[in-house]
Order: structure tokens, then sequence, then C-alpha cells
């Protein structure tokens, strides 16, 4: 890879880093208001640790590795939307709320979260049609080692 691409990755991996610190900082203390509430600070806390990963493997060159991590950051994210915007009390109220308890819920699939945020977030709808069956997402994953260029 040439000196100013690694160069503009080691900047973005700067910001990138700067954004997750204040978010974990706006993070509020203390216990949640509400279920609902709880289970979207477990989401976003999630996702923060997943865009920390992977802004640690991209620093450390590893590309292939960085992309694989995008999903895990799109799927918590949308996660903790869906718990603020769309999820139904009752869907919350079943899922479980400690580790011995029996799992008999669990929130939707990234297809069907999408599809309930799109009416509160009509960009969404890009996001999921890229990911369905042959979409644009598919395209986007397919990665090319750098000492190939």
């Amino acid at each position: 890879m040439d000196v100013d691409s690694l160069h503009t990755i080691s900047q973005r991996c700067q910001v990138s880093r700067q954004h997750n610190e204040r978010m974990r900082a706006l993070m509020p203390a203390g216990s949640a208001p509400s279920l609902r509430a709880n289970f979207a600070r477990c989401a976003i806390d999630l996702a923060l640790e997943h865009h920390s990963a992977l802004i640690r493997v991209v620093a450390a060159g590893e590309y292939g590795t960085g992309g694989a991590l995008l999903r895990p950051v799109l799927e918590a994210s949308t996660a903790a939307c869906w718990f603020v915007y769309s999820a139904k009390c009752s869907e919350i109220q079943a899922l479980p709320t400690a580790a011995t308890e029996n799992v008999t819920a669990d929130i939707p699939g990234l297809a069907d979260m999408l599809k309930t945020l799109i009416p509160v977030f009509p960009a969404i709808q890009s996001i999921a049609d890229g990911l369905k069956s042959g979409g644009t997402a598919k395209n986007a994953l397919i990665y090319s080692s750098p000492q190939a260029s």
C-alpha cells in the first residue's frame, strides 16, 4: 500500500478513536431508568467495543479483519436504535434479564430490525437493500490484499 494511503488510514483511525472515546464519555453512569434504556445501553456499549476493536486491527494493518468487524458494529448499533425507536414493550419484556434465565426470546435479526426502523429513519432503506441476497454490501466485502496491489 502506498504511503499516502497508509497516512490517510492512520489519520482516520485517530479521528475514529477520538469519536469512540467521546461516545463512551457520553454514556450515562448509574442505573438505567427503564428496561428499554438498559438494553439500549448494552447494545451501544457493545457497538463501541466492536468499533474500538475495529480501529485497533485496522491500525495494525489487519484490513480484512477490520472489514469483518463492520457487521457486528452495524448489528449492535441497529439493535440500540431498535430498542429506542421501534421495539414493542412486549418484545422487550420477553427478553431475559439474567444469565440464568431460560432464553425463549431474542431480538430480531438485522434485516427485521432494519425493516422496523425504515419509517423512523428512511435512509436505512439503502442499508437494508444492500444486505439483501446479491445486494451491494456483498461486493463491498470482497477483500484484496494490500500486498497484491
